[in-house]
């Protein structure tokens, strides 16, 4: 949530800017931003260093706004995504971060064989959900990138780790808890706030055995 377009300012005196970062992609990424610019207040961010950290960095670097609300290209919101968020924020102003349930999306169904050796493949790679009521959430319970946000002045020029994350050659991760942990040892007060839910897609080609080896691979070496 960032930004300083009005158009839907309303009643509820918030504004709203839709940043698209562009991370050097190769599909129609442009052509669908044109297709809605007259409809949405969008702007289109372009980043050519490849690798998430570097996506979210842009943003963070662009973002006008009091807060800046992160989300994936591959995700459905529920309805009430972006109102809950305002709930959250409403109930905890001075909270660093916020975040909510993220829960998987399987087109087709996994096999079970898989699903019941691989954890990371039962929670879709990165669903998240603390099962507590709202409130500040304490060490070692985080926040993951499609359902997160962060009040700008809080960050205050911290950025991710563009060493860590999912990059063209690495489904690593590590960037969020890492962040986190610099926003706390700040001082910053991390929220939970479950109703701001989401289902995120897995693809099919994720739910191989070949696939899930080499997740794992990737993730134990970058715990190393």
């Amino acid at each position: 949530m960032s930004g300083s377009d009005d158009s839907d300012a309303g009643a509820t005196g918030v504004s709203l800017e839709l940043l698209v970062v562009n991370n050097n992609c190769t599909d129609e990424t442009d052509g669908v931003l044109e297709e809605f610019a007259q409809t949405l207040p969008l702007r289109r961010v372009f980043e050519p260093a490849a690798g998430l950290s570097n996506a979210r960095n842009a943003a963070l670097a662009e973002a006008t706004g009091e807060y800046i609300l992160f989300t994936d290209d591959d995700v459905l919101v529920a309805e009430a995504w972006l109102v809950e968020f305002m709930n959250g924020i409403r109930r905890y102003p001075d909270a660093a971060a916020i975040g909510g349930v993220i829960e998987p999306w399987f087109q087709s169904e996994p096999d079970p064989d898989l699903f019941s050796a691989f954890r990371e493949l039962r929670i879709g790679f990165c669903g998240l959900d603390h099962h507590c009521p709202p409130g500040p959430l304490a060490l070692p319970a985080t926040l993951y990138g499609a359902s997160m946000a962060f009040r700008m002045a809080a960050i205050d020029g911290h950025r991710f780790n563009p060493m860590l994350g999912v990059t063209p050659d690495s489904s690593g991760g590590g960037e969020e808890h890492e962040f986190l942990r610099q926003l706390r040892a700040r001082g910053g007060e991390v929220i939970w706030w479950p109703a701001m839910a989401l289902r995120h897609y897995v693809d099919p080609r994720r739910m191989t055995l070949a696939y899930l080896l080499q997740h794992m691979f990737q993730a134990e070496e970058s715990m190393c």
